[in-house]
């Protein structure tokens, strides 16, 4: 951990601000230049195969070969949204935990307004770190670039699972689980005492 006045970083990815009981993390998104090119470039190419699967659907006399465009330019316009989505989150993306006086809450944003989720620590029944087991092709596949995914940390709030972490590596997972667990539990103990 490196400090810088009153912002403090965990790893390349994780910066945090702590007042008193108040705890801002902010988990950026960004990845090495060359990935990011290459995930532009996957982007492109399916831009592309998209783009000739509907000029074949528009321009093909066949009834039967135009269904068959029209439902692979589908498959392919849906990868493509995909691409557009990972790009906007390696580009804009972060995580931000808060913990203070109102709760706990999480949010994901991609330079747009996002939806802010605010639980209550009390109701948590569990708060972990979660291992991928890289033998696994999904869980290989969660901590590739090229999709959002591979979270780290996982709690229950009511019976309802809530993961944040995405593709932190085994260090800085530990040291956040760390921070934010200490944190939490002195909300808990503060608000236990404040009854």
């Amino acid at each position: 951990m490196t400090t810088n006045q009153q912002t403090k970083t965990i790893g390349e990815r994780i910066t945090f601000f702590q007042d008193g009981g108040h705890l801002k993390v902010v988990i950026n998104q960004k990845i090495p230049a060359i990935q990011l090119v290459l995930i532009v470039l996957w982007g492109l190419g399916i831009t592309f195969v998209t783009g000739v699967f509907f000029y074949y659907f528009a321009n093909h006399k066949q009834e039967d070969e135009r269904w068959f465009f029209l439902v692979v330019g589908g498959f392919a316009s849906y990868f493509l949204f995909k691409a557009i989505k990972v790009i906007l989150w390696r580009l804009n993306g972060k995580e931000t935990i808060l913990v203070n006086k109102s709760g706990f809450s999480l949010t994901n944003t991609f330079g747009l307004p996002a939806r802010t989720i605010l639980l209550q620590p009390e109701h948590f029944s569990t708060f972990k770190i979660l291992k991928p087991d890289i033998t696994k092709f999904m869980h290989f596949l969660e901590n590739s670039s090229f999709v959002i995914g591979g979270d780290r940390m996982e709690l229950t709030h009511e019976k309802k699972t809530y993961q944040f972490g995405k593709q932190l590596n085994e260090t800085d997972a530990k040291l956040l689980f760390r921070l934010l667990d200490k944190h939490i539990k002195d909300l808990i103990k503060s608000r236990k005492k404040s009854k």
